[in-house]
């Protein structure tokens, strides 16, 4: 049976259909979402549901990047202690942040406003982010 490349390609189409990604930037020591000369901050993204990801630890299926000096110097996530206290999500991007690092305890949602990238900050009397969950956007139903 011959098979013609245009039905291969509908094929392959199918069966890489994208997986909808999601992007969030974690700060620490500022709660506006905006780098000072001390702030470190990590953009972390991936694709599909996140799970829970705690921070300070690996988060397997994520691509992250570190930043330290505001910006200034850039390399790898490791696994160096990091408490963010402030996350700006992606207009494409909804996340559950969590006090504590098991994404039990005092959550709030972070939902793009107006498709422009949200600043969320804070956990009740806690501003210290332990933990997050992240979806895309377009799986997120109210």
């Amino acid at each position: 049976m011959r098979v013609s490349p245009s039905t291969w390609l509908v094929a392959l189409a199918a069966a890489l259909k994208p997986v909808a990604a999601w992007e969030f930037t974690a700060y620490d020591g500022t709660l506006s979402c905006f780098a000072n000369g001390n702030t470190q901050y990590r953009i972390i993204s991936g694709g599909g549901k996140s799970g829970c990801l705690t921070f300070g630890r690996d988060m397997p299926g994520t691509g992250c990047t570190k930043y330290t000096s505001g910006g200034g110097v850039r390399g790898p996530c490791d696994g160096q202690a990091f408490a963010p206290i402030s996350i700006l999500v992606q207009p494409d991007t909804v996340c559950m942040i969590f006090r504590d690092g098991n994404c039990q305890q005092e959550a709030n949602v972070i939902v793009p406003q107006n498709g422009q990238p949200t600043c969320g900050n804070g956990i009740g009397l806690s501003t210290t982010i332990g933990s997050i969950i992240c979806i895309p956007a377009s799986d997120f139903h109210t």
